[in-house]
């Protein structure tokens, strides 16, 4: 095309033509140079359409086939239904994850979306089926009033368990209301109920395993007053009807819903290509880097817990049938759940014991949740203000708050970031041994050599 206007040649320095880079056939140009031929290389004249020798512009025609170039792969593959079946068994078996930890992390992200999306809705109805991954919801309601909001629950068909119990028992703790489930299989009050709710966030069917015939009597005449309702209706991972796979049913007539916003959990199914809502976001982090590139996951990058995936790629992995990714994905959503600004009372060490007892007995919660909760605050604070550290060395003493660095290591490596953890007392209980063995699995090292790692780290 044409060369540096700034550059300087004379007999014992000749202009020459380059050769092509790696892989890109040579111009007819370099052709000729390689054949001996002489070549001339001419300046052309600078503007704004044309490039000129200077380099300052483009020409409109590579302009145009820059902006259509499609972005490169960067986001996960969706999964199908067996696949997002064996992620979580790898999850709570392979690496160890208790089930509160499971649940936590996944409802966190759920509130988190809500919140972001639909910041002035103040009521929340969450619209819980049978199947185990409902539980998350049931987490996502605790997390929906420490950001302030007033969930309420329909969970006709609850899953049996003793999970199941300490969670309803948690959320009828803080005051959240469990609706009768003739609020909505009753004609004119259910939809009445519905259209009152801010937003409401289904996951009645999920994907694991098929609704028997039963279940689908309570639950059918729920999704029929939940597909009525056109705004303000979240569903996660599969929308209530849909197939795993193939996504909204094709039978006229068939039960499903329209939701508005999806929440996609670890990965995206392959349904999402049918989706054409306003919000898809993708959350739950489980995987560290080298992890998720061995998976093509796409990493969800710290200190965010939930990334806002551009619903227009939908589409185009419609129209292709391939996974393009965005390269202008943008907005990531996080929640603070504190305005800018407040001031937050310092506690005394008797004070904070005290605060400690209360969770555990009036609230119900278990020692795995509120590690889980504590050690990923530590993560995300330490992420927030040294984002430039990759090196990082965990003390962790024998107590419960040594739980809590264990918990924070293994954030700080799904984070991207290279934990080493100096636990030189280690409890031989149950707890610290699992969190110990998840960190391993992620390939976190323990050290003794603590003055000598001290001089390596950020």
């Amino acid at each position: 095309d044409a060369f540096n206007a700034g550059a300087r040649f004379d007999k014992s320095t000749p202009a020459n033509i380059p050769p092509p880079p790696p892989g890109i056939p040579p111009n007819a140009a370099q052709l000729a140079a390689a054949s001996g031929a002489n070549v001339q290389a001419t300046q052309k004249k600078n503007d704004f359409w044309v490039k000129g020798a200077g380099g300052g512009s483009m020409r409109v025609p590579a302009l145009i086939r820059w902006l259509l170039k499609p972005p490169p792969p960067i986001l996960p593959p969706c999964l199908s239904r067996d696949e997002a079946v064996r992620l979580n068994r790898i999850i709570l078996n392979d690496l160890g994850y208790s089930a509160e930890q499971f649940f936590e992390i996944r409802g966190r992200c759920l509130a988190i979306s809500i919140a972001t999306a639909y910041p002035e809705a103040k009521t929340v109805l969450l619209v819980i089926g049978p199947h185990f991954l409902g539980l998350q919801c049931l987490a996502c309601a605790r997390h929906l009033v420490f950001f302030g909001r007033k969930p309420m629950i329909l969970y006709p068909l609850k899953q049996p368990g003793p999970l199941t119990e300490l969670l309803v028992k948690q959320c009828k703790l803080l005051g959240i209301p469990f609706e009768d489930t003739t609020m909505l299989t009753s004609p004119t009050p259910s939809e009445e109920a519905i259209k009152q709710a801010d937003a409401v966030l289904e996951d009645v069917f999920g994907y694991e395993h098929p609704i028997g015939e039963e279940a689908r009597k309570v639950l059918d005449p729920i999704v029929v007053k939940l597909a009525k309702r056109g705004n303000r209706l979240f569903s996660v991972d599969v929308p209530a009807g849909w197939d795993a796979d193939t996504g909204r049913p094709q039978i006229k007539g068939q039960l499903s819903v329209t939701p508005r916003g999806l929440v996609s959990m670890v990965a995206p199914k392959k349904c999402v290509h049918c989706f054409e809502g306003d919000f898809h976001f993708l959350g739950g982090r489980f995987f560290n880097p080298i992890q998720s590139r061995i998976l093509d996951f796409r990493l969800i990058p710290p200190p965010e817990h939930v990334i806002r995936l551009p619903v227009l790629m939908a589409v185009i992995s419609h129209l292709f049938r391939t996974n393009f990714a965005s390269s202008f994905v943008r907005g990531l959503a996080s929640w603070s759940g504190l305005p800018a600004g407040t001031m937050v009372r310092l506690l005394n060490q008797k004070e904070a014991i005290e605060i400690d007892q209360k969770l555990f007995n009036e609230y119900a919660f278990s020692v795995d949740q509120l590690m889980e909760l504590a050690g990923l605050s530590c993560a995300t604070a330490i992420a927030k203000a040294y984002p430039e550290a990759k090196k990082i060395l965990v003390c962790v003493g024998p107590g419960n708050n040594g739980g809590d660095g264990l918990v924070c290591a293994r954030h700080l490596s799904l984070f991207g970031f290279i934990p080493t953890i100096h636990y030189p007392k280690r409890p031989q209980k149950d707890l610290y041994i699992r969190l110990t063995t998840q960190c391993e699995k992620l390939g976190i090292t323990f050290t003794d050599e603590v003055c000598e790692y001290v001089q390596t780290i950020d």
